[in-house]
C-alpha cells in the first residue's frame, strides 16, 4: 500500500498594517492636486498685491502644484515691473495669515 502524500501548506500572506493608511494618504493626496486648480487661487487677491508693488501688464493665469513650497494658494501671473522687464512667477498665501509673497522665477516670461 501506498502512502499518502503530505499536502504543501499554502504560504500565509503577512498583512502590513500601513497599507490602508498609506492608500488613504496617497488618494487624498491625489484629490488635492485634482482639485487644487479649482478653489486654490486668488486672482483678485493676487492682482492686488501687485498692483501695489508697481507691477504692469498683470495677467493671473490659475495655479502652480509646486510653485509656493507649503503655501496653500499659488497664483501664476505675468506682468512688467516699473521699469518694464517682463517677469512670471506666483503670488503665495497662506490661508489665515494675511500676508502675501510674491515669488519671481529666474526665468524672465516670454
Amino acid at each position: 500500500m501506498e502512502k499518502p502524500t503530505p499536502r504543501k501548506r499554502k504560504a500565509e500572506k503577512k498583512k502590513n498594517p500601513l497599507m490602508i493608511p498609506v492608500i488613504i494618504g496617497a488618494a487624498g493626496f491625489i484629490l488635492f492636486l485634482i482639485t487644487a486648480p479649482q478653489w486654490a487661487v486668488d486672482e483678485a487677491g493676487a492682482r492686488r498685491v501687485l498692483e501695489a508693488q508697481g507691477y504692469t501688464d498683470i495677467k493671473t493665469g490659475g495655479y502652480d502644484t509646486f510653485g509656493c513650497g507649503f503655501d496653500v494658494f499659488a497664483t501664476r501671473f505675468t506682468a512688467r515691473t516699473a521699469k518694464g522687464y517682463p517677469v512670471k512667477g506666483n503670488v503665495c498665501k497662506t490661508p489665515y495669515v494675511s500676508k502675501s509673497s510674491v515669488e519671481i522665477d529666474d526665468t524672465p516670461a516670454q
